[in-house]
């Protein structure tokens, strides 16, 4: 029952995020059902997380930028 639930949470998020499409298409009166995955926007959202964490994994415990940091910002 959790791995459900937790699947149904992943696919609606990522449905929001635009990982995963979904259409539909009426053939000679059959419905037809697409499922896709955007894999390189999932890698995108992937790899902007990762730099996000090690930006604060540089700055220091107080919260103050360094030096280097003012700069680049």
């Amino acid at each position: 029952m959790k791995l459900v639930l937790l699947l149904i949470v992943i696919v609606v998020i990522g449905a929001c995020l635009g990982w995963f499409h979904f259409s539909s298409s009426h053939d000679a009166g059959r419905p037809n059902v697409t499922f896709s995955v955007d894999r390189d926007k999932i890698r995108a959202d992937k790899n902007e997380v990762v730099d996000k964490i090690q930006g604060l994994e540089s700055r220091p415990a107080d919260g103050t930028a360094t030096t280097s940091q003012k700069a680049h910002d």
